[in-house]
């Protein structure tokens, strides 16, 4: 009978499906990360190894994927395609290269830094954020909120800027909100340490979506009082925060992500 010692882990093409799954959570990841550091089976052909580790690394969602001890699958398979050699190394492109010095430089960060036996571990999430995915990481979804949130702070600030400012002075006030609720959050509300910290991923998408009420009842309330006879000034006095409004809501749902258990 066997022991559970001399089981041979799962081939490197299982755990990737694995980890791919739907339903796949930080176990997952973490049985990936550790096939990457095993070396091909037997009768395991480096450049099989070497066509996975590809697939892997074009894969920008799965390599974006972190375990539990703050080890990003990127910079893993990045690593481990250096291990087969020649020729396979110099197939690593310049992203694959930065995610693999990241993993190396953490890796000397964790034997350089002494853990006293009687705390914890520091946790993956307070990590510093170059161990963190590379922002090509994010899904099309949530680049796609980045960018449209960015439009709406580009429009607020074209008209601060060229329709405020020079009637009431420089509006620092105004910049400021408007740059804190737009660029900064699409920017942070996706990354991989804001996703994993659920207080700062919702307080990112809480900016987003804080002037959304005032925005939309303001345009109400000035259009119902204004002229009983609407003018093309007044819809779209009415019409454009309306629609800024529906792309804040927008974006913060494409930014919206759920945490992997």
């Amino acid at each position: 009978m066997n022991s559970p010692q001399s089981e041979s882990p799962p081939p490197l093409t299982v755990l990737v499906e694995q980890a791919r799954s739907p339903n796949a959570g930080r176990a997952e990841v973490d049985a990936l990360l550790l096939g990457l550091a095993q070396p091909p089976r037997p009768g395991e052909e480096a450049h099989e190894r070497a066509e996975l580790l590809r697939q892997i690394l074009d894969d920008k969602r799965l390599r974006s994927f972190i375990g539990s001890q703050g080890r990003q699958v990127h910079g893993a398979a990045a690593q481990a395609m250096v291990a087969l050699g020649e020729p396979y190394s110099q197939q690593l492109s310049p992203q694959d290269r930065v995610a693999m010095r990241a993993a190396e430089a953490r890796a000397a960060q964790s034997r350089a830094r002494p853990t006293r036996p009687t705390e914890p571990a520091e946790p993956a999430d307070s990590q510093d954020e170059a161990q963190q995915p590379l922002p090509e990481g994010i899904s099309l979804r949530q680049l796609f909120g980045r960018m449209l949130l960015m439009a709406v702070g580009a429009i607020e600030l074209y008209v601060i800027l060229f329709h405020i400012a020079p009637s009431r002075g420089f509006p620092l006030v105004p910049l400021v909100f408007s740059v804190g609720t737009t660029f900064v959050p699409a920017w942070l509300a996706a990354s991989p340490k804001a996703v994993a910290q659920r207080v700062r991923h919702f307080s990112y998408l809480g900016l987003v979506l804080f002037p959304c009420a005032p925005m939309a009842m303001g345009a109400v309330a000035l259009f119902v009082l204004g002229s009983s006879r609407p003018t093309r000034t007044d819809y779209l006095f009415l019409y454009a925060p309306l629609a800024m409004v529906a792309a804040r809501l927008v974006a913060a749902g494409c930014l919206y992500t759920r945490r992997r258990d």
